[in-house]
């Protein structure tokens, strides 16, 4: 059996303009959740992990739009006070065809880092956290499925190898925990590179394998949604490049047993 995932920082469901600048983070602004929800649509997965989910009362992006591609089992965390719309909460969220049957949300220390905008006003890191599920498939396998939203290191110019920097990926790698049956991870890691090997050795060393980012997964070339699994097999992995949100989405195919390229 194989599934298909899509890792997607949605970006509060803003898009940018046809004739605006990819590289500008100005540009995203416009509504896009029908936007999104076509790509979707047309990939028709059958697990989406998304960041920077939006939702305020009976508004819940996550709900509209596993409703709107046909996944009925869903989970939304948010996690702190939206940045796009200070009256929305901002989070994150694991959409599934098959039931879930287990989910939970650990929440990852602030390190409180801070940096001022050409504006003058102090931007701070936001509240985040581990959501876990775990899945049943039709042939009755459980899957874990793990997804987070570290902090912007590369926004708010914070050196990697720093005490405060290297205590939240730690904290990251403990929480995630080691690989044992099948598990999925996809996030918005906010590390660019090909590979997690450098910064986040751990999880590569308690069994987890990487599936390598060599594509950018931003319109500013870089790498930082990563998809890791354990007790799976990789099957192929594309970035859809021709998103209009500040992040692109990541469609990754796993499988439970290996395939020969004649299999594929």
């Amino acid at each position: 059996m194989q599934i298909k995932i899509a890792q997607w920082n949605i970006g509060g469901g803003l898009v940018r303009r046809d004739d605006s600048d990819p590289l500008s983070s100005s540009s995203y602004t416009e509504d896009g959740l029908e936007h999104i929800i076509e790509f979707l649509r047309e990939e028709n997965p059958d697990v989406v992990t998304l960041q920077e989910t939006q939702e305020r009362g009976d508004y819940c992006q996550a709900k509209m739009i596993a409703d709107s591609i046909g996944l009925p089992y869903w989970v939304n965390h948010s996690t702190d006070q939206s940045f796009f719309d200070t009256e929305k909460l901002i989070g994150q969220a694991i959409l599934s065809r098959y039931p879930i049957i287990e989910s939970r949300f650990s929440p990852f220390s602030n390190p409180g880092f801070t940096k001022r905008s050409d504006e003058g006003a102090i931007i701070r890191s936001k509240n985040g956290g581990l959501t876990s599920c775990v899945v049943q498939t039709p042939n009755g396998s459980p899957i874990a499925i793990k997804s987070f939203h570290t902090v912007p290191f590369h926004f708010l110019n914070i050196d990697l190898q720093c005490h405060a920097a290297l205590s939240v990926i730690r904290e990251i790698g403990t929480s995630v925990g080691s690989g044992g049956f099948a598990t999925i991870i996809a996030a918005d890691f906010n590390l660019d590179a090909p590979s997690l090997r450098t910064n986040m050795p751990e999880l590569l060393e308690n069994g987890f394998c990487e599936i390598p980012q060599i594509e950018p997964t931003t319109p500013k070339g870089k790498r930082l949604d990563h998809v890791l699994f354990s007790g799976l097999y990789a099957v192929e992995s594309r970035v859809l490049d021709a998103a209009k949100t500040d992040h692109f989405p990541v469609i990754s195919i796993l499988s439970e047993t290996e395939e020969t390229n004649e299999n594929r």
